[in-house]
């Protein structure tokens, strides 16, 4: 079993139980979730859409058999979520569902040495990133500081603006269309429409070798630097310089004045032995 060196999961809130982020280690995978629930609130099995995603993929995963391929994986995944979602679909009083339960999985087969992600969750290598880009949510990001920042020339007080956001409501739209395109292509979803072979054929698969350091993060962390410890320092000094995110760092969302963190953000770094 490989142990990790360090991992932390941490919820924005502060509150763990509302945590849409999950870390799952065993003897044989290493799972970061980032789920979430695109364009507004219900209750699934009482719970929000996000929480519900984790849950039910955190389940699957502690039951996954050793050695299992990346397809076998999503396949176990995507039907614990599909099977879930259908029973509270059943139960709820009318069909207006505007919002599915999503999750980006970023996941380590010790058996086979093997990274495999679905979505656009961060991973480093040995020094070096892999991140794909999404240039429509950076155009968005760009636009959202350059509206912030009109308003503060106005001379609009900065903490007004850091937690009524209103460039983040400005780009509502465009996060909320990537949302949608990822839902069953790069995000696994209990929406019942999702089709498993496209998701699959979106599985990305990694070989690493032994020796190398991994490790496996969520967007939660920005930066992702050789150590929890500078990931998290780099993180809470970009807080404290610019809690809007617009200048050096552009986000899609600032650092909400009451907010314990800027998302839910997970990180683990190991050895693969």
């Amino acid at each position: 079993m490989i142990k990790p060196i360090e991992s932390v999961t941490i919820s924005k809130t502060g509150d763990e139980i509302g945590n849409c982020d999950a870390l799952v280690i065993n003897g044989s995978y290493i799972a970061v979730l980032d789920a979430y629930q695109a364009r507004g609130w219900r209750a699934w099995e009482n719970y929000p859409g996000g929480v519900f995603a984790r849950r039910v993929l955190v389940e699957a995963i502690e039951n996954f058999a050793p050695g299992l391929e990346a397809a076998e994986a999503f396949t176990l995944m995507h039907n614990a979520l599909q099977e879930r979602g259908a029973k509270c679909i059943a139960d709820m009083e009318d069909d207006q569902i505007y919002a599915w339960p999503m999750s980006r999985v970023l996941i380590y087969s010790v058996d086979r040495q093997e990274i495999w992600r679905l979505g656009d969750s961060p991973f480093v290598v040995d020094g070096e990133l892999n991140q794909p880009r999404n240039e429509a949510l950076e155009a968005a990001a760009l636009y959202r500081a350059n509206v912030l920042t009109r308003f503060l020339a106005k001379e609009r007080d900065l903490y007004d603006l850091v937690n009524s956001d209103i460039g983040r409501s400005a780009i509502i739209q465009t996060i909320a269309q990537e949302d949608q395109k990822a839902d069953g292509v790069k995000a696994l979803t209990a929406n019942p429409a999702a089709n498993l072979e496209t998701i699959l054929a979106n599985v990305e698969i990694f070989k690493v070798e032994i020796d190398q350091e991994v490790i496996l993060a969520t967007d939660g962390f920005p930066r992702i630097l050789p150590t929890l410890d500078e990931s998290t320092d780099w993180l809470m000094e970009e807080k404290d310089r610019d809690p809007l995110f617009i200048h050096d760092y552009k986000a899609l969302r600032g650092w909400g004045e009451y907010d314990a963190g800027y998302d839910d953000r997970t990180y683990v770094r190991f050895i693969v032995e």
